[in-house]
């Protein structure tokens, strides 16, 4: 198998793991540490930009960065908004902005090693 074909695939299997579980109505399986759900958007979007970001470099797609931000920032958007009509979910634009800060944090981790 050739590393496009592989991330492509983990990039699909990572955005159903990440989109189940934000659709996921079992809100009592998380800790409740405050903040904790912040860590997880922070991390999980983190992956998910890297995961991204690569996957389109193997492309060769222009904007690359761009695109990145654009489509990862709509999912969480997404989420936030769906996440409304989910018992026990909240719509909270701290989780947007810490996908935010996880996407841009996965963006300098892939520059600084597409740099070397």
């Amino acid at each position: 198998m050739n590393k496009k074909l592989i991330f492509t695939v983990i990039l699909f299997l990572y955005t159903a793991l990440l989109l189940f579980g934000a659709f996921n109505f079992e809100v009592d399986a998380a800790p409740k540490t405050p903040g904790f759900d912040k860590v997880l958007h922070l991390g999980g979007f983190f992956v998910f930009s890297i995961l991204l970001l690569t996957t389109l470099s193997f492309y060769n797609v222009h904007g690359r960065s761009l695109i990145t931000v654009v489509v990862a920032l709509t999912i969480g958007i997404i989420i936030e908004f769906v996440q409304i009509g989910i018992p026990g979910r909240d719509f909270e634009l701290m989780d947007i902005f810490a996908d935010l800060v996880g996407i841009l944090i996965g963006m300098v981790v892939v520059w600084s090693f597409s740099k070397q």
